[in-house]
């Protein structure tokens, strides 16, 4: 009695251990056709109101540093009176904080987009700066040559009026100010005062400097897709002031859609995937391409080298690749290493380039002394995850220039004709991400797989070993039961003397034997 209630007990536990084998496996192979994992990613990569990633994109918890490096003329009076060629030295760096911050989110979730207002600002950072602020420097006026470039080859009376304007105003070609005025402006500028009071609809501002017309975003837009209908393009450009496509040029030189601000590229980027970079300051969409296989950064997370396409800075060769001719201005390239941003810029001849004018034109330096590109020094890099899509370490560099036509018959600028003149450079990056965010993304894209991988390999075998034993042992008892059960009905039978058959006893002796037999083997 006490040996049948043993079995009875532990054929109850191998039947409930069965059951759970066959949910462990059931649950092994719903975990690798759910993969949970990827859930998660896209739960946390998809862009909501109040979801972690939007609300991190929308304010950034590291502001990217700038060094920038501003041009000093060492010769100014021998360059003005055409002894020499114009002379620089390179002074810096000069350490700011960018902050970017986007403000009154306006999400569309019938189209997938959200649309935001970006403001940019540069602050000063103290204890980073062994310079100041007001360190002086002879540094060309640029407003006298806008100016100058603006009206020189015009009609003769235009021309005239231009001329009479600078010898009125009685400007230097060369100013002697601090990085402050370079970079703030000044609004004691006589030319720029007769600029704004006669044609302010085109000249809006009293002072121009670099970081002053850099920065001023005032009723700008952007407007970025949030993954809800296409998971990959969470935080691509879907508009720049509400236009998909950028009005300055001419298509296909005009593409938006789909590029990024540098904030966040997309998700699960393709091998190899050309990205497009977009910053106002460069008046287009810069292609960035892999440089390298994908390694892990120091913070553990997979990482792709990225950098510009070797033809970024060759509107020619863009040309080509275009078979348009959408990225020269008035049927004229700039030589090579030059980017155009006259028409985003009031229509001023400016133009973007990698510093020292590196993988530029030779020509470029030829007449200015004091530059020396380097590719160590002046190349740029982004590492960025293709899982997310976001920059994880990276130094961008872009050098701010004046084109200059000739310029042989305006006043007091002769010595700048055909010179395009360096003013200022920047890089702008980080060294790595915010340390909790960076922990999170490690997480998420390198300790959640692998557990997800272990889980289901646990569940599998767990469960297959469950299954193996567990109906082992339902078979064995199922024929000590039958074995047990024959034994009984044969044993009543000849106890009850009741007369039975010699053929039914010699069927049970056979089935007995079969019974034993089987146990035996097992």
């Amino acid at each position: 009695m006490v040996k049948q209630k043993f079995f009875e007990v532990c054929r109850g536990s191998a039947v409930v251990s069965l059951i759970l084998g066959f949910l462990a496996v059931l649950l092994g192979i719903a975990v690798v056709l759910i993969q949970p994992h990827k859930l998660y990613r896209h739960a946390k990569l998809t862009f909501t109101e109040d979801g972690e990633s939007f609300l991190l994109w929308l304010k950034p918890n590291i502001d990217p540093i700038m060094k920038l490096y501003a041009y000093n003329i060492t010769n100014k009076d021998a360059f003005l009176a055409g002894k020499e060629k114009l002379r620089v030295e390179q002074v810096g760096p000069y350490i700011y904080k960018e902050i970017s911050d986007y403000l009154d989110p306006k999400f569309n979730h019938t189209e997938g987009t959200v649309t935001i207002t970006p403001t940019d600002r540069m602050e000063w950072i103290p204890h980073l700066n062994t310079r100041s602020e007001d360190d002086i420097f002879f540094t060309p006026n640029v407003v006298m040559l806008l100016f100058a470039n603006q009206f020189a080859g015009k009609l003769w009376p235009i021309s005239f009026l231009a001329n009479k304007t600078l010898q009125e105003t009685n400007s230097s070609a060369i100013l002697k100010q601090s990085l402050k005025q370079i970079l703030y402006g000044t609004n004691d500028n006589p030319i720029l005062k007769m600029g704004h009071a006669l044609a302010s609809f085109w000249i809006k501002f009293d002072k121009m400097g670099l970081f002053d017309r850099v920065c001023d975003l005032a009723g700008e837009t952007e407007t970025v897709y949030t993954g809800e209908k296409d998971f990959k393009l969470a935080g691509r450009l879907a508009m720049y002031n509400n236009l998909t496509y950028l009005p300055k040029w001419d298509s296909p030189c005009n593409n938006l859609t789909g590029s990024s601000d540098g904030k966040k590229f997309g998700n699960d980027l393709a091998p190899g995937e050309t990205l497009y970079f977009y910053r106002r300051i460069m008046c287009r969409t810069l292609p960035l391409v892999p440089s390298g296989p994908k390694i892990i950064s120091d913070q553990g997370i997979p990482t792709v080298p990225y950098k510009f396409r070797n033809d970024t800075m060759d509107s020619r060769a863009l040309n080509l690749r275009v078979k348009n001719d959408c990225y020269c201005t008035n049927d004229t390239c700039l030589p090579k290493g030059l980017l155009d941003t006259s028409k985003c810029y009031y229509g001023f001849s400016t133009a973007m380039s990698f510093p020292h004018f590196f993988e530029g034109d030779p020509k470029l330096s030829k007449n200015i002394e004091g530059l020396s590109p380097n590719e160590k020094l002046h190349s740029s890099y982004m590492y960025i995850n293709p899982d997310a899509g976001i920059i994880t370490n990276c130094s961008m560099k872009l050098q701010f220039n004046i084109v200059m036509k000739n310029v042989s018959e305006m006043t007091g600028v002769r010595q700048f004709s055909n010179l395009v003149i360096p003013i200022t450079w920047a890089d702008v990056g980080f060294s790595g991400l915010e340390s909790e965010t960076a922990f999170k993304i490690f997480m998420a894209l390198r300790v959640f797989p692998v557990v997800e991988k272990v889980f289901i390999v646990i569940m599998l075998l767990v469960g297959s070993v469950l299954i193996y034993l567990n109906v082992g042992v339902l078979q064995s008892g199922h024929r000590k039961a039958t074995t047990q059960a024959i034994q009984i009905v044969k044993t009543r039978i000849i106890k009850d003397e009741r007369p039975i058959s010699g053929d039914v006893l010699a069927a049970s002796d056979n089935l007995l034997k079969k019974e034993n037999g089987q146990i035996h083997n097992t």
